[in-house]
């Protein structure tokens, strides 16, 4: 299945919401105030205690249409299932930063009241959704190549989530249910996974280019990896990002592999200009995910600077640093890009010399119409839901904050409104306070641009 691109993320959520609102109504009827579940029954019937699950994936674009294809499936075995509430619920679920990387894909959860009957709806169901395509579930087995429905060996409950759950051994001992594996003991019943063809990954570029040793970040759209870049002599450290295919879909239709490509362009463009950021080394494509091979840059990020908890910045230290952010951040403008993720934390203080900017999934040229929106939660402006062109409003505001945040070490909440930086820290030079509320202005228009800013605090 070919998402459809939506021209406006803001009216593509809203079509595909009531689409959804009007097919989960229909067949999970059950809705719990106190969970992100909707349940196709009251109660669960007669289940055991433990068992082989099944999950069936999908995105926040072909989650109403799954739902369709499978549901008289489930309602003629009288299966016990459930999905999220609202497709938000799914969004945050594909994420994998809401409720765990391990809960990636996990669309619908079917409970079978036997191994028998799960081996069944797994075939019936993976057939009934054959026409769509669907993001892998970690940890988890797909019960036939290509498959959108997996499975794994797990408590039979809809209740306690973020609790620890408990599953019993055969030897009565209680265990912690590990989503990130399947117990030794549980043996796989006969049928429920067919054969899968075994490819050879002993030529690919993951096993011979480039050494990935250890995660740093894991989530829907994909990981970023500390890494060795192996294709050079001698082999040089470097950072390895993984773009997932079908990652963390938008209502765009983006997803991790075509926002890492996105990325790879945008750095392409600022290679050997004055906006440094990092070298681009190599970007390849394996299993159908995108990979992009970038400089490792040795140093800390502006937010390991700032500790909530720790001691502020002296103010010439903190006027340097914010007068060079302004500058970065004028000259990725100066080429017609609206970064859209300006924060601390991708503002990177390489040792003993300068500012590095890095993460530039989000990017788009200022203008663009119809992009998702993008941005963390505290340095986005108000009308970043709103579907408006793409501006470089959005990173003045986003630049005011992360400045606010140099001089205070006060993280912005996404729901409270950013306080006088006077209040919050005392004897600051005069300009640092004008600054700040001339880039955080509600309408973007009056906000001063990120060139104004650096001019600003250098006079």
């Amino acid at each position: 299945m070919t998402h459809a691109r939506s021209a406006n993320a803001a009216l593509g959520f809203r079509q595909f919401e009531a689409q959804w609102t009007q097919m989960s109504s229909r067949w999970l009827p059950v809705e719990a105030s106190d969970s992100p579940w909707r349940f196709s029954h009251a109660a669960a019937p007669a289940l055991p205690p433990q068992g082989w699950k099944l999950h069936v994936s999908a995105t926040i674009l072909s989650a109403a249409a799954v739902l369709d294809a499978v549901a008289p499936v489930l309602h003629r075995r009288a299966a016990f299932f459930k999905a999220p509430k609202s497709l938000l619920e799914l969004r945050k679920l594909n994420c994998g930063l809401f409720y765990g990387f391990s809960q990636v894909g996990k669309f619908l959860t079917v409970y079978p009241s036997s191994d028998d009957e799960g081996c069944g709806l797994a075939r019936e169901l993976d057939a009934a959704t054959r026409r769509f395509e669907a993001p892998a579930i970690p940890f988890e087995l797909p019960i036939a190549d290509g498959s959108s429905v997996f499975t794994r060996y797990g408590l039979f409950t809809s209740h306690g989530e973020g609790m620890l759950s408990l599953i019993r051994a055969p030897n009565g001992e209680l265990v912690a249910d590990e989503r990130h594996q399947n117990p030794s003991w549980a043996p796989l019943p006969p049928g429920l996974i067919t054969t899968q063809e075994r490819r050879s990954e002993s030529e690919s570029p993951l096993a011979t280019r480039v050494f990935a040793y250890e995660a740093l970040s894991q989530r829907g759209k994909g990981g970023v990896y500390r890494a060795i870049d192996l294709s050079v002599r001698p082999a040089r450290l470097c950072a390895l990002k993984e773009g997932r295919r079908l990652g963390e879909v938008d209502w765009d239709g983006s997803d991790g592999r075509s926002r890492l490509g996105r990325e790879r362009e945008v750095l392409d463009e600022f290679q050997d200009s004055d906006v440094p950021v990092p070298q681009v080394y190599d970007l390849f494509e394996q299993g159908g995910h995108c990979y992009l091979v970038i400089e490792w840059i040795d140093g800390q990020s502006l937010a390991q600077f700032l500790p909530p908890e720790g001691s502020v910045l002296a103010v010439d230290a903190a006027l340097r640093l914010a007068t060079e952010c302004a500058g970065v951040v004028e000259r990725i403008h100066r080429r017609g890009w609206v970064w859209r993720d300006l924060k601390p934390a991708n503002l990177i203080y390489e040792a003993g010399a300068r500012l590095r900017p890095v993460d530039f999934e989000g990017a788009v040229r200022v203008g663009t119409r119809g992009a998702a929106p993008w941005g963390t939660a505290g340095y986005v402006p108000r009308e970043w839901m709103a579907g408006h062109p793409a501006s470089f409003g959005q990173d003045s505001f986003a630049l005011g904050v992360t400045l606010h945040q140099l001089f205070t070490n006060r993280v912005p909440s996404a729901s409270d409104p950013l306080p006088d930086v006077d209040t919050c820290r005392q004897s600051l030079p005069p300009v640092v306070g004008r600054v700040i509320a001339a880039l955080t202005r509600d309408a973007p228009e009056d906000r001063i641009t990120a060139a104004q800013a650096r001019a600003a605090l250098e006079a």
